[in-house]
């Protein structure tokens, strides 16, 4: 912090994240001048500041996954946070760069030392997509939810909240139909039990890997 603050000029902006102990938002002159790519630039932060976000390895932790340059002012660059390239659920680094490669702000969450504690439990076997999906279906008839006919989405994640083997797979059901506000169900499945552990209502546009609003146990 000592190091960021000079680098500010004394001018640098903090928020915490009282759960993981690691900054909810850096705002200031965060880096030098640079000519580099985005992907270099936040590269190089990351590598810097490993230490803030608890990052033991952010060359294989962190994954640049996407870069905005339709902002006339800044580039913004996503970072994701994975494990053994699994997302973790609700990670990421969203950085604002300017057009002297100078990044001005990073803001999102990071939980600390998820590879120190979970590199065998991610290791283990899991239930397929295909299991995965058809434990959802059955949740999702037996409640009587609505959901399309097509297929639903799904992708696997690291729950950084939940004790014990945290792989889960998402299960995401678009809308029976275009209407009102629901989106659709978002259903959270235990990769090893194929249990599901949550579900709620999307939102349309809101994103699949955004962390639930609540992660207590499905009824």
């Amino acid at each position: 912090m000592k190091q960021l603050s000079e680098q500010s000029g004394g001018a640098l902006d903090v928020e915490w994240n009282d759960s993981t102990g690691t900054p909810r938002l850096l705002k200031g002159r965060l880096s030098a001048p640079s000519e580099h790519t985005p992907e270099w630039i936040a590269g190089e932060f990351v590598r810097d500041y490993r230490a803030l976000y608890g990052l033991s390895d952010p060359d294989q932790e962190l994954v640049v996954s996407a870069v905005d340059r339709s902002d006339p002012e800044h580039i913004r660059v996503l970072v994701r946070h994975e494990l053994l390239h699994t997302p973790v659920w609700g990670d990421t680094l969203r950085m604002e760069i300017n057009h002297q490669g100078v990044i001005q702000r990073v803001e999102g969450e990071i939980h600390p030392e998820l590879a120190k504690q979970s590199l065998q439990q991610i290791m283990r076997q899991t239930f397929s997509e295909e299991q995965a999906i058809a434990v959802a279906e059955a949740y999702m008839i037996e409640r009587q939810l609505s959901r399309a006919a097509s297929k639903p989405d799904v992708a696997r994640y690291y729950l950084p909240t939940r004790a014990g083997t945290p792989l889960v797979y998402a299960v995401r059901f678009a809308p029976a139909q275009q209407e009102g506000t629901d989106g659709g169900r978002l259903v959270l499945v235990h990769a090893l039990t194929c249990r599901v552990i949550h579900d709620e209502p999307i939102r349309f546009g809101q994103s699949v890997t955004k962390a639930p609003s609540d992660l207590q146990p499905a009824p």
